[in-house]
């Protein structure tokens, strides 16, 4: 008896070890795809990134794949990795940078051009705070000379804990992490171990499902996939909102449609403040100029979120960020009230959206600085 339960034993441990070394090869798949063939996804992001560096703008109306024309097509198209890109590719620093999301996308060089000679707008689709510190930490870890100007957008939806940030994120780590190494970030609480997040990397089921998922997209895209959401990218990085986008955008403002940035909006996460703060020393340490910008709303839209109890927070969060400008003495343009930057209906492509008639009207009283 003794014998049998002995080799029942063994058997199910055979069974066990036999079902963990099949699970083997699955596991070396996937960290061969993560270490190897991921390489930040080096396709057409890269190809994008060369393409503006070589300072040509995209028009996605002249989709030209072999020329490695671009479009900017949100399905598939990791913004944060051709950011990073860009910095690389970039022989030499650019004195005027915009960090902030797809809601200052349309800011373009023009009123910088009598005091400084290089811009890039930096901004990217729901990118957070935590974005803008890691494109920063790129600049420096690149080497190169760091920006003069650094225009931080401040939307409400930055101070939103429960705002889930993108999980493209990993593609610009890289500067997050740089910052952590050179003891920029330990002041500010993160306890990070870069070795930690190197090994989960590794071995991460999700970053293995997105570039699977990545790149079978990629494989099947044609031309006539092309996207009404594409939108033309200039060489400065201001990005132009394309017609149909913008006719269904102002069909939301109609409908008082306010999506996610704004759901469960219940607190200002300090935690993002206490980034927000260190960064702004780090940057004026650096000693650059930065310009904190409230991009405004459409009237519609900001005069229902202003009625509606359950948005307090969001003009809570302006109060923050001008209570910060003047804390630290850094300059402030804009406001999330249209009205108070001149804007009308006419200045916005959507809800939330300005459309670039409105960077005149809100920089105006700047430029005599610039």
């Amino acid at each position: 008896m003794a014998n049998k339960a002995l080799e029942k034993e063994w058997e199910q441990c055979f069974l066990f070890f036999k079902k963990i070394f099949a699970l083997v090869p699955l596991g070396l798949f996937i960290v061969y795809v993560n270490c190897f063939l991921n390489d930040k996804e080096q396709g057409i992001e890269k190809k994008f990134a060369q393409y503006i560096v070589n300072g040509c703008c995209v028009n996605p109306e002249k989709c030209d794949f072999t020329q490695s024309n671009m479009p900017f097509f949100k399905p598939f198209f990791n913004q944060r990795l051709f950011e990073r890109f860009l910095i690389e590719g970039f022989t030499s620093g650019k004195e005027v940078i915009v960090l902030g999301s797809s809601r200052s996308q349309h800011l373009s060089f023009s009123p910088f051009l009598k005091k400084y000679t290089s811009f890039f707008n930096h901004s990217m689709c729901a990118a957070v705070m935590k974005d803008f510190i890691a494109l920063y930490g790129i600049y420096k870890k690149t080497g190169h000379r760091l920006p003069s100007v650094v225009i931080i957008e401040c939307s409400g939806f930055h101070l939103n804990a429960n705002y889930k940030q993108n999980t493209d994120f990993w593609a610009i780590k890289d500067g997050y992490e740089y910052l952590v190494q050179h003891n920029v970030l330990y002041a500010w609480g993160e306890n990070i171990s870069v070795l930690a997040t190197r090994i989960a990397d590794t071995f991460s089921c999700e970053l293995f499902q997105k570039i699977i998922k990545n790149s079978v997209r990629k494989m099947f895209y044609t031309h006539s996939n092309q996207s009404k959401e594409a939108r033309s990218f200039s060489i400065d990085g201001k990005r132009t909102i394309p017609q149909p986008m913008a006719a269904d955008g102002l069909q939301s403002v109609k409908m008082l449609t306010i999506f996610n940035e704004y759901d469960n909006f219940t607190e200002l996460d300090a935690s993002t403040m206490n980034q927000f703060e260190m960064f702004i020393q780090t940057l004026l340490a650096d000693d650059v100029r930065v310009i904190l910008f409230l991009p405004p709303y459409h009237p519609i839209t900001y005069s229902y979120l202003k009625k509606n109890p359950i948005y307090s927070l969001v003009f809570d969060a302006q109060a923050y960020f001008v209570a910060c400008a003047k804390r630290y003495n850094v300059e402030v343009l804009g406001s999330y009230d249209p009205h108070a930057c001149a804007c009308d209906d006419s200045d916005f492509c959507d809800w939330h959206h300005p459309f670039d008639s409105s960077t005149p009207k809100i920089f105006n009283r700047l430029i005599p600085t610039l």
